[in-house]
């Protein structure tokens, strides 16, 4: 799949799930995620793809991504791996190169005026804003918006039809996968009233 069709997909997303690393069952966590409608799954790589892998396995027609990817070796890491899209925070020119010539999309996580003017400078696929960041000039880049939620209750409120929402898999109190599941078409059906 090329990063302009990754890039609408994503964009099209209701919801990008970034799941938690130190639980067990990846795959019927993901599999409880596509099954509520959730089609845009992230793992955060650190210096082992080995999740990642596991996440790209298990992703039926979903799109596994690298979250909080922060150099260029982990962007190689995700790449190698087989994600579709990579969340790097902060998004360096080297990771930029690494996702470019991988033809594969970046999004970049921006926390700051700073950090905007900088991510728009390399040409990042999307930008991702965290929730207590508001960034006017964001929405005026053209670029599609991935808004990080803390609160699912708040989901409706955070995100219109323009912003797709991203979430933790941590900000949701499933123990289960059923659990987990049930708890994301909650938060997909709020999202898409």
């Amino acid at each position: 799949m090329e990063s302009g069709e990754v890039t609408r997909r994503l964009h099209d997303a209701p919801l990008i799930l970034t799941l938690d690393l130190g639980r067990e069952g990846i795959e019927e966590r993901v599999l409880a995620a596509i099954e509520a409608g959730v089609w845009a799954l992230e793992v955060p790589v650190g210096e082992d793809a080995e999740l990642l892998s596991a996440l790209v396995r298990a992703c039926r027609g979903c799109l596994p991504g690298a979250a909080e990817v922060a150099n260029a070796h982990q962007a190689w890491l995700a790449v190698e791996a087989g994600a579709r899209f990579v969340s790097a925070s902060p998004l360096s020119a080297e990771i930029a190169a690494v996702c470019e010539a991988a033809d594969v999309p970046v999004v970049a996580v921006v926390e700051s005026k700073t950090d905007l003017q900088e991510a728009l400078a390399l040409r990042p696929a999307l930008l991702r804003l965290q929730p207590d960041v508001a960034l006017p000039k964001a929405h005026d880049a053209g670029l599609p918006i991935i808004m990080e939620i803390e609160n699912t209750s708040e989901t409706a409120a955070t995100c219109d039809g323009s912003t797709v929402a991203a979430l933790r898999e941590s900000a949701l109190t499933a123990t289960s996968p059923e659990e987990l599941g049930s708890q994301l078409r909650s938060v997909l059906q709020r999202l898409t009233k």
